[in-house]
């Protein structure tokens, strides 16, 4: 761990306003609105997992995919700071805002000063760090720790250390701890010492061994505790790998949402392309550049760890019924920073590179400043509908819901009203069944049936049961806002 700390200190040892201003632009950038949005789902079960006493934490953690480190440090810092959007939160800033010096640190072992610099500040605007930096997950976290390691294995690689000892098996043991997704990193670890130092294994192969022997407890976790109710927005298909990929230059504003992909399907890509096009241009002229500029063992070393962290959860996918979503190779994140840092210019003069560095940096800035103009990037307005449902809506009149989620959602910024799941949970409603579900409509309350409609794509994904409803009752007053379509119906009169 010391040789991590000494690093980033050698690297501003002398004062650098080029990365000193991107490690202030950083921090700024992530605090910016970051209690504006309501908790989404994940984060509702982060706050719901954090006030269980500590050991039922644990249990609930494990029993839904997940590993409790994070949950360990945020239960801790909560104890001292409360809960609310902004304290929930501001550990993942924190963690983010640790990815920069230590990318920058990645690039000064692996190239020098200039590549430092750029790597810090594509890691102070990147969207994707952003995103992560402003959500109660476990994602910032993990990329911290896969930047830490990244770079005791870059100084390692690079005749800077001697052997990799006991820093590198903890931080593999925290890796490890946060997200059963460590294990690929893990493994990108080994290959890359295996790959590129096989003649020095003496020096490394404790460390490794003891970093893979945590792998055993990670697995009897799995097998014992988690379900195979796990998964993301990714399936497999034509759009996982190229939408991952650019998940990871622009973040989550440049690609369409959820609900645009399930109502569109490939389509929703149409609109995104104008950008995406030329930035795909400016990664490959960067990736160029690097391929040959800098040595051989550092090219193998990120793109090693980008390779495998990006493709390993598509192994994953063929083996478990599990999804893929562009967090999971959040590890792999400052590997690739640095790799088109590597490839930025000198001078102005490279005009090739220096249009590619600077069209890259423009698309960062548009994606964070879109994220930064609506925290919540499409998620639901549940600030805006709860106070309809304030005004509007008896506290305890029955409330219709479409999905599991969205009663997760509900139930959690709404604990006083009462809510029931129409149609059951994961029934999925098509043509052939519309009809009879919006006949089966229930009204606890004789005068009207409120339907809380959002994540539609869970039990109506074609729409069918809205015409449905539509077509059989008279509608009375409701309102629609992001995501969330509150509904009223009349009893059918015949």
């Amino acid at each position: 761990m010391y040789k991590i700390f000494t690093n980033v200190r050698r690297m501003n040892r002398q004062f650098d306003p080029w990365l000193w201003g991107a490690l202030l632009v950083a921090i700024v950038v992530r605090l910016i609105r970051l209690d504006e949005a309501a908790f989404w789902l994940d984060e509702t079960f982060t706050v719901t997992w954090v006030r269980l006493p500590w050991w039922e934490m644990i249990r609930a953690v494990l029993a839904d995919n997940h590993l409790p480190l994070y949950f360990i440090v945020i239960k801790a810092w909560i104890c001292l700071a409360g809960v609310s959007p902004w304290t929930l939160r501001l550990p993942s800033v924190l963690f983010s805002w640790a990815i920069v010096p230590l990318t920058a640190a990645i690039g000064e072992v692996i190239d020098g000063k200039r590549t430092a610099r750029w790597a810090a500040w594509f890691a102070a605007l990147s969207p994707y760090l952003l995103q992560h930096a402003q959500d109660a997950r476990m994602y910032a976290l993990l990329g911290a720790l896969a930047a830490a390691n990244t770079l005791l294995l870059g100084r390692y690689l690079a005749g800077q250390s001697q052997r990799l000892g006991w820093a590198f098996v903890l931080v593999n043991i925290a890796l490890l701890a946060t997200h059963y997704y460590g294990v690929i990193f893990l493994g990108a670890e080994v290959l890359a010492l295996v790959s590129l130092a096989p003649g020095r294994w003496r020096s490394w192969v404790t460390a490794a061994v003891a970093s893979c022997f945590v792998v055993l407890g990670v697995v009897l976790c799995a097998k014992l505790l988690a379900t195979s109710n796990a998964g993301g927005s990714y399936e497999m298909g034509l759009l996982p790998l190229p939408g991952l990929l650019w998940s990871l230059i622009s973040g989550y504003t440049l690609i369409p949402t959820s609900p645009e992909l399930h109502a569109q399907g490939a389509r929703a890509v149409v609109a995104y392309l104008p950008i995406a096009i030329p930035s795909a241009v400016a990664v490959i002229v960067l990736a160029a550049a690097t391929v040959h500029r800098i040595q051989s063992k550092a090219l193998l070393l990120l793109t090693i760890i980008i390779g495998v962290v990006v493709l390993g959860p598509f192994a994953v996918g063929l083996l478990f019924p599990v999804a893929i979503n562009p967090r999971y190779a959040m590890a792999g994140v400052p590997a690739l920073l640095v790799l088109l840092a590597a490839g930025a210019p000198e001078t102005i003069a490279q005009r090739g590179r220096t249009g590619a560095a600077v069209a890259l940096m423009v698309v960062m800035l548009i994606a964070s400043t879109l994220h930064l103009a609506d925290p919540s990037h499409g998620r639901e307005q549940i600030y805006v509908a709860g106070k309809w449902l304030d005004t509007n809506i008896p506290i305890g009149e029955e409330i219709l819901v479409s999905s599991e989620e969205t009663a997760i959602l509900a139930r959690f910024h709404w604990p006083n009203r009462r809510f029931k799941i129409y149609p059951a949970a994961r029934t999925m409603v098509g043509r052939e069944n519309a009809d009879q579900v919006a006949a089966d409509l229930p009204f606890s309350d004789p005068k009207r049936a409120i339907y809380l409609y959002a994540r539609e794509w869970l039990s109506d994904p074609s729409g069918e049961l809205l015409i449905a409803l539509k077509n059989r009752y008279e509608t009375c007053p409701g309102i629609e806002v992001r995501a969330i379509r509150i509904l009223c119906f009349l009893p059918y009169r015949g």
